[in-house]
């Protein structure tokens, strides 16, 4: 997957081009920023390893991570569904303002017809 090279700075990490591909995905889908998805993935890897090293634990560290997953996917759907409730009320009114605008035409119409006679 990865091969690293000590260097002056420190470590440089090298992808293999699938591995490249696959992150860059990731950063595309989430639209997130390379640093943030590498602190997400290590944090994950840490858990996975709390879950090793502390194992007497492991049932206490599964049930908050799942607890954490939850709270996750339900704050994602009500982002969504909020998301999805502003465009849906936006073309409601959209539609309603469109109508009053021509309705306001008609009249001003009408009235520029009043006045010049």
């Amino acid at each position: 997957m990865l091969e690293k090279k000590e260097n002056a700075s420190g470590y440089t990490v090298r992808l293999r081009e699938d591995t490249k591909k696959a992150f860059q995905d990731l950063l595309k889908e989430y639209n997130i920023s390379q640093p943030d998805l590498m602190d997400k993935l290590l944090s994950a890897i840490d858990v996975e390893e709390l879950k090793e090293t502390a194992y007497y634990r492991r049932v206490e560290i599964e049930n908050f991570d799942r607890m954490l997953e939850t709270v996750r996917e339900q704050f994602c759907n009500t982002v969504a569904t909020n998301g999805n409730t502003i465009e849906l009320l936006k073309k409601k009114y959209e539609k309603e303002i469109e109508d009053l605008k021509a309705e306001i035409e008609k009249k001003d119409a009408i009235i520029a017809e009043l006045k010049s006679k």
